[in-house]
C-alpha cells in the first residue's frame, strides 16, 4: 500500500462516557493509496485496491476497488 506524507493512523480513542482508552485495530488490505492529511480512526477496514482521497476522515469499513474521499470520507 501507498500512505502519503501527514497521514494519521489513530487506532486508540477515549471514551467519555467510561473514560477508558479502547484500543481498535485499524486493517489495510493490498494495493490501498492513503492521499496526503488523511486521518483513518480506530477499527477502520480498508479493502484493497482502494483510493482514499486527500485530507479524508475515514471510518469503518471501506469497499475494495473503490474511491473515499470527504469529512467523514464517502463513496
Amino acid at each position: 500500500c501507498r500512505i502519503s506524507n501527514y497521514v494519521q493512523l489513530h487506532s486508540t480513542y477515549l471514551d467519555t462516557t467510561s473514560r477508558k482508552h479502547i484500543d481498535k485495530p485499524i486493517k489495510i488490505k493490498d494495493n490501498v493509496w492513503i492521499a496526503s492529511g488523511t486521518v483513518v480512526n480506530a477499527g477502520t477496514n480498508i479493502g484493497k485496491n482502494t483510493i482514499v482521497g486527500a485530507n479524508s476522515f475515514v471510518r469503518g469499513n471501506l469497499e475494495e476497488n473503490s474511491f473515499y474521499a470527504g469529512n467523514p470520507a464517502e463513496f
